[in-house]
């Protein structure tokens, strides 16, 4: 699942740089810009904005419809009618945003390609090798009336006290075993989780390179689930093999991503779970109180299925594809 590029929320806020603030009026906009360690943090759109500086802390706030804050460094971008954010100077000089509040239409977007670019113009400015290009891109969009950000050290904290809808997508290339040779598999995996309200953590870079890392998320129900990975094997014989296709879909009282435990992440659906699913790496429908789906910690594939309950026909494939 891209759930680790999904909990990349908010996190590039908290490495806002110690550049002074730049507020560009064009004929169509007011522009907002501080330069962060990674890229440039802008934000644009807004009607109405106040900035406070107290005893070392900045409150920023502002009104538009909807305010955008976008971030080049790792492509994140943020959008609601209504902002305020508490940053914090750190030893170094740079800003962190402690707090942040989206309200009314809150929605987060994050797109890798964008990161991507900003590190390969970031290391050409510095005179400095350019970056491998990924072998992955991931597009995550996350949507909840209201969200609130707390940064506790390097964990931030996002909590979403209303419904909270999240659709991630990765198209890339993973390393597998073809006829005992090592292949690169193009693959395309999207995947959404909705509840009635929920908590993300992730690890925060406070320095420029260290990279956004999930941690834990947890949705209370009903929670829908679903995810569809399709994957094109390496031509045999020179024949095109066509695309394999999986595609999961469930319901649960709650879901849970654990990405800090040691070896690979999990995803666990909890209290009335219903699952179906079509495709070479699980096929059938299962019912039980427990659904715990096993990743691969580079990729974000599926490896494996537990199940705890009474299921019903149920047909399992717990190997997919070697690596």
């Amino acid at each position: 699942m891209n759930y680790a590029a999904c909990l990349g929320l908010l996190a590039a806020l908290s490495s806002i740089g110690s550049q002074p603030t730049n507020l560009q009026a064009t004929a169509q906009e007011p522009v907002l810009e501080v330069e962060g360690v990674a890229g440039t943090i802008r934000m644009r759109n807004f009607t109405r904005s106040h900035v406070d500086a107290i005893s070392g802390e900045t409150i920023m706030t502002g009104v538009g419809n909807p305010v955008v804050v976008e971030d080049t460094g790792t492509g994140l971008t943020l959008i609601a009618k209504s902002m305020s954010c508490r940053l914090k100077q750190n030893d170094k000089g740079e800003y962190v945003v402690q707090q942040a509040t989206l309200a009314d239409g809150a929605q987060v977007l994050i797109d890798s390609s964008v990161a991507a670019k900003s590190a390969t113009e970031r290391a050409k400015r510095e005179n400095k090798p350019a970056p491998a290009a990924p072998k992955e891109t991931t597009k995550t969009r996350i949507d909840s009336d209201s969200i609130v950000y707390v940064l506790n050290e390097q964990e931030g904290v996002m909590t979403f006290p209303k419904p909270v809808e999240y659709s991630g997508t990765s198209d890339g290339r993973a390393t597998k075993t073809q006829d005992n040779i090592k292949v690169e598999v193009p693959f395309t995996q999207l995947t959404k989780a909705s509840g009635s309200k929920g908590r993300f953590t992730i690890h925060v870079p406070l320095s420029a390179g260290d990279p956004v890392e999930a941690r834990t998320g947890h949705l209370d129900g009903l929670v829908k689930f679903s995810l569809v990975r399709s994957e094109t094997p390496a031509p045999k014989a020179g024949v095109p093999v066509p695309p394999e296709v999986t595609t999961v879909n469930g319901v649960g009282d709650s879901f849970d991503a654990d990405f800090v435990k040691e070896g690979d992440p999990t995803l666990t659906l909890t209290g009335n779970v219903k699952l179906d699913g079509a495709g070479k790496a699980f096929k059938g429908s299962v019912t039980g109180t427990q659904a715990i789906f096993t990743l691969d910690r580079l990729t974000r594939q599926v490896t494996g299925y537990e199940f705890v309950g009474q299921p019903a026909t149920t047909r399992i494939n717990t190997k997919v594809g070697g690596r």
